[in-house]
């Protein structure tokens, strides 16, 4: 699993899947 601050940051950036976690 990634950090909290990059699952943000890509979620934002990629979209809402990333920030699912995935």
């Amino acid at each position: 699993m990634l950090d909290p601050k990059s699952v943000v940051e890509n979620g934002l950036l990629r979209g809402p899947i990333q920030h699912h976690g995935l």
